[in-house]
């Protein structure tokens, strides 16, 4: 029953996207129409990057609105502190004026992970990334490490395999090895290796909508238990899958980090399959709907609704998981839900306590190129989460006895949301189980919007 009505919910946000969206009223055309386009500002970003991302060009009218949209289109790309557009509005043709400032694109980064129960296994590391390297908006970083897992990773995103915007690359090469793997069961003894190789292409059809194929390969193994049982699939030592997936995208957001407006709709199905056996074999499609609705200068209804199942034979690792680590949903839940089908839905109430706000700290050059339009801004968020998992035929082996294999849960909680440069988006969270609420409450902080 729990899926029904979550289909339900689901369905009724895709049919109000969909509806709010046909029946917006049309844009009064009141504006210069654009006769020339200047770019300044981009010492390192090359003028097409900017010029792919917006909707105004040569014969188009330079509406307030649509000024507004491609600004906010412009920031959205975490490429400039500051964007302004600006028209000569005495007269019918008018030149477009697109003034941005850079940031500092290279950056060292570090990465903690805190397991509260037993803060030995806690993972920590470094990374290193140029999100806008060769001045094309590419993003390349170095990942490393230690603790409670060790591991690497390097990835590569190509927003633009040519000056033209349609085609984009990105890909990705992993290697971790972990012991005791909360993604499969806190067992006692369990070792895993985990390497894994995905390219990823795909092509705009527009500054909307894009659609994408995704290519893998996996190679996991695991160390026998004290039972002598193994979490591998295959009969082998290693399990080798083949992985291979689809999406169609639609996406009406202006400003992508903190939208208070359109929807973000997402189609995807995965193909998976043991390369060096027959045990593994599933399909996974899923489906997500985010949409985002201003009600005043204050506040935003945010709503998200995703489902996902698996029909085939899926590995224990492969399986949809959910406690207060995970992201499927915000909980002070001290228990682990599995299975191979799940629903969720989401809502944040989102108010502006602070609204971005630019200052600049003097400096001497050149650095005070990339000092002078810093940004600050503060929000409030109320939210609750809603998700239900089941599907699990087997339960991998769990000594704690924490793992459920069909069950729900409802978390709700608060944030503070910070605005700032490079990062765009800080969250400090505190979330609770309306299930569980002995299980207590989780602090954490997120970077980047939930949804």
């Amino acid at each position: 029953m729990q899926w029904v009505c979550m289909g339900c919910i689901l369905w009724m946000c895709l049919w109000g996207s969909f509806t709010v969206h046909a029946e917006a009223s049309p844009e009064p055309e009141a504006g210069p129409v654009i006769d020339t386009v200047i770019v300044r500002g981009n010492h390192l970003t090359k003028p097409f990057v900017i010029l792919n991302e917006i909707s105004l060009a040569h014969g188009i009218r330079a509406t307030d609105a649509r000024l507004k949209e491609n600004r906010d289109r412009l920031n959205s790309l975490n490429l400039f502190s500051r964007v302004e557009l600006s028209t000569d509005s005495a007269v019918d043709t008018s030149t477009l004026q697109i003034n941005v400032t850079e940031l500092w694109y290279i950056w060292p980064g570090f990465y903690l992970s805190v397991e509260e129960e037993d803060w030995t296994r806690s993972t920590y590391g470094l990374r290193v990334e140029h999100f806008n390297f060769r001045g094309r908006r590419e993003s390349l970083s170095v990942s490393t490490w230690t603790g409670g897992a060790d591991g690497g990773l390097i990835e590569w995103q190509i927003p633009y395999l040519f000056q033209g915007k349609n085609w984009y690359m990105e890909w990705a090469a992993r290697a971790n090895f972990e012991s005791d793997p909360l993604y499969i069961a806190r067992s006692d003894g369990l070792n895993t290796r985990h390497a894994s190789l995905y390219v990823e292409t795909g092509r705009w059809l527009d500054l909307q909508r894009n659609f994408g194929i995704r290519l893998g390969v996996e190679m996991l193994h695991f160390t026998p238990l004290e039972d002598g049982s193994t979490v591998n699939a295959t009969s082998g030592d290693d399990d080798r899958l083949g992985v291979i997936s689809f999406h169609h995208a639609l996406d009406t957001r202006h400003y992508q980090p903190w939208a208070d407006q359109g929807y973000y709709a997402v189609a995807r199905v995965e193909f998976a399959r043991s390369l060096d056996g027959p045990e593994i074999a599933y399909i996974r499609p899923s489906f997500s709907l985010s949409r985002y609705i201003r009600i005043s200068n204050r506040f935003i209804i945010a709503g998200q609704g995703r489902v996902g199942y698996t029909f085939g034979d899926s590995p224990a690792y492969r399986r949809y998981i959910s406690n207060r680590t995970e992201s499927l949903i915000r909980t002070g839940r001290d228990r682990l839900l599995e299975g191979n089908r799940f629903g969720r839905l989401s809502l944040e109430w989102r108010s502006d306590l602070l609204e971005r706000r630019y200052f600049g700290i003097p400096m001497f050059d050149p650095v005070n190129d990339y000092t002078r339009d810093l940004f600050l801004g503060i929000s409030h968020v109320f939210f609750a989460d809603l998700a239900g998992i089941g599907g699990a035929d087997e339960t991998a082996n769990d000594p704690t006895g924490a793992i459920d294999k069909d069950g729900w849960d409802l978390g709700y909680g608060t944030a503070v949301v910070l605005h700032i440069p490079y990062l765009q988006i800080v969250r400090f969270e505190v979330a609770r189980s309306a299930r569980f609420p002995d299980d207590g409450i989780t602090f954490r902080a997120r970077i980047g919007a939930m949804f």
